[in-house]
């Protein structure tokens, strides 16, 4: 059980980082240069196999792993990166970036010897990871789940990751919210929150009509700044900020219909 509750926070880590190297493959050349210093994998055809676009998101997710301390001090990540290709070329492009990753949880560990820095630095091993840390990320996560106002926003999954992850790193004597202070601007729950705030726009707009403009286009409008704001907002989400994001949002929709 302790392993599949790490395991199933790194992967919601490590997929949402792998995620966001994912999205940026359409806009990258689909060949690439020297692949296989990159990705090693145990079956050489498997560069004949795959596609081109999925030896590039193999070497994104490579980068991914290295740039991420707790999974690069878990996970070999060239082979790591052997393995995702591997399974993305078994299952195919419809699968999901965390059904490969649930798939490899296991593969690829580092051992003991491997799990230490040639200077003696200690780094995070599987076997750092106390059941008190484990219990403490899953607390995190049901009350994460259980909060509207955190679940609205947040990716509870990711939320909890990101927090096992600086428990790790920062140690016991760190408070909870300075952890999560750490990280409040990443985890957004973007999806659930703009269909919440179009919902709210429509019962308030189909009441209170904008002058010069239909309803369902005001609050199309609306949805996507407050969808861009949202996400890119590096302050806290309170009260304070989701009200200015609101009025940002709704002035210039309104500034628009008026153009029209």
């Amino acid at each position: 059980m302790r392993y599949f509750i790490l395991t199933t926070l790194l992967v919601f880590l490590f997929s949402f980082s792998a995620i966001t190297h994912a999205q940026e493959i359409e806009t990258m050349p689909p060949i690439i240069e020297n692949s296989e210093d990159i990705i090693e994998p145990k079956d050489e055809s498997i560069f004949s196999k795959a596609s081109d676009k999925q030896i590039e998101e193999a070497r994104k997710f490579y980068d991914s792993c290295t740039e991420n301390e707790t999974m690069n001090n878990l996970k070999n990540c060239k082979c790591a990166a052997s393995e995702y290709l591997d399974k993305r070329s078994e299952l195919g492009d419809e699968a999901s970036i965390k059904e490969i990753m649930s798939a490899n949880a296991n593969k690829c560990l580092k051992d003991d010897k491997n799990s230490s820095s040639a200077n003696g630095e200690h780094k995070t091993d599987i076997s750092d990871v106390t059941e008190a840390q484990l219990a403490e990320a899953e607390g995190i996560l049901e009350n994460c789940q259980n909060t509207l106002k955190l679940s609205r926003y947040y990716d509870c999954e990711c939320y909890a990751a990101k927090f096992l992850d600086g428990r790790i790193k920062k140690g016991p004597l760190v408070s909870q919210e300075e952890i999560l202070m750490s990280f409040y601007s990443e985890c957004r729950n973007i999806v659930e929150t703009t269909g919440y705030e179009y919902t709210k726009c429509m019962a308030m707009t189909t009441k209170q009509p904008v002058k010069n403009i239909e309803p369902k286009d005001f609050c199309e409008c609306y949805a996507r700044q407050w969808a861009k704001q949202f996400e890119s907002y590096q302050g806290l989400i309170n009260l304070s900020s989701k009200t200015q994001m609101k009025l940002r949002a709704r002035s210039y929709c309104g500034r628009q219909a008026n153009y029209n």
